[in-house]
Parts: C-alpha cells; structure tokens; sequence
C-alpha cells in the first residue's frame, strides 16, 4: 500500500472515531450522564426517587436541593428537566418516582419520605430547599413548600396553579405556562393573589400549550430563583 493510501485510510479513520466522539457525547447528554445521577430506595423501603448531585459535591458544605415533581411520577424526566441547576446552581436535584396525580394522601407519604431520606443521606443545606413540577405536578410543588415554610425558599410552578396549604412569604414563585394551555387564566390568577399577598413572584408565558417549557424559560426560573432568594 503507497503512503499516500495510508494517509488517506488513516485520515479517514480519524474522522470516523471523530464523528463517533460527537455522537456518544451527544448520547451522553442526551441520557444525563456526566451529572452523577443516581437512583435512590428511601430507607422506608417503600418509595425511591432519581438524584442528580452538582459535579463538585462534597460533604464539607451545605447544598441546596430541588425537589421535582411529576403528574405520572416520572421523577426521572421531572428531575432530568432541571437538571442544570446541579451544574450552574450547585443544586441537588431529587425526582419523585411515587408522587402522582391522585388523593393527597400518598403525595404527602411520598414528599415526606423522599424530604427524610435526602436530608439523612446528603450534606443539604435545610434553609435553602426549592421545589418545580409540571401540571399535577406543580401543586404538588406548592404543596411541599407550604407544608414546611420555614425549609423552602422558592417554587417553579409549570402549567398550573396551587395546591394545597396556605400562602407563605418565605416562598418565592416563578410561573411558567403556555400561551396556549388552559391552565393559562388560572395561572394568572395564582400570580395576582400572590402579588396581593407581597410574595415575590413573576410569570413567564411561552409558545405553547399545556406542556412542560422550553430549556431557556427552565434556565431564567432557575437564575431567577437563585437572586430572589
């Protein structure tokens, strides 16, 4: 073989193993790896949750936490949506794999069981808790803030309004919503009667209808969370 035909086979391989680095970074990203996500049994053996850890996690500080909530408690998608916020917040981030649409009842066994068993298991810092959720979702998000005020610091509700318990100051809250869902009047409904209870909040309405928002409306709730609180 000339040397030119080497060259030529061995340029070629290197653009092969080029393209398939791309691809399996691609992949990579695509199924959360690089974040240190986990898959959690809380010790009541009953309920587990996913967990994404910041990348420079260590146990000589306190983090905070981001509980994520699903109406069909597909806690690994509800926690893969935010999870940048363990890179760019330094946020753990927790999906529940039980709380779903449904009586309360099981959501609060569910919350309470996965608040227990992250706060045992991982260095968090309990003044600096934060809870998002979609649909359903988002009032089981306002319902685990408002249960302990004095823990949370802030909700990310998408496409829907509250959820059980009382309005909190200590709570700020971002909404998020499609122009097109029909949670849209209630959602501004929610907005104005925290505006009237001088809790900090802001709305942002995207192209859309009652799904979950796009990546950069996940990214301005999270910054915005972040210098509120």
């Amino acid at each position: 073989m000339s040397k030119r035909a080497i060259k030529i086979l061995l340029t070629g391989l290197f653009a092969l193993f080029f393209i398939f680095g791309i691809m399996e970074h691609v992949l990579a990203k695509e199924r959360g790896e690089g974040l240190h996500y986990k898959l959690i049994q809380c010790k009541d053996g009953k309920h587990s949750y996913v967990v994404y850890l910041p990348p420079n996690y260590n146990e000589s500080k306190k983090w905070p936490v981001l509980f994520c909530f699903d109406p069909s408690a597909c806690g690994d998608y509800a926690a893969k949506v935010f999870s940048s916020a363990s890179v760019n917040q330094g946020w753990i981030v927790v999906g529940s794999l039980d709380a779903r649409n449904g009586p309360w009842e099981p959501i609060y066994k569910a919350q309470t069981a996965t608040l227990e068993d992250v706060t045992q298991r991982y260095s968090i810092d309990e003044q600096r808790l934060y809870s998002a959720g979609f649909s359903g979702g988002a009032r089981m998000a306002y319902t685990m803030a408002y249960k302990y005020p004095d823990k949370f610091r802030g909700v990310i509700a998408c496409g829907a309004g509250f959820g059980e318990g009382q309005v909190s100051k200590n709570v700020a809250v971002f909404h998020c919503v499609g122009k097109g869902d029909d949670n849209l009047i209630e959602v501004r409904a929610t907005r104005d009667t925290l505006l009237k209870e001088g809790v900090k909040t802001k709305m942002k309405a995207f192209e859309g209808g009652h799904e979950w928002p796009p990546e950069e409306v996940i990214v301005e709730a999270l910054d915005w969370l972040a210098r509120t609180t």
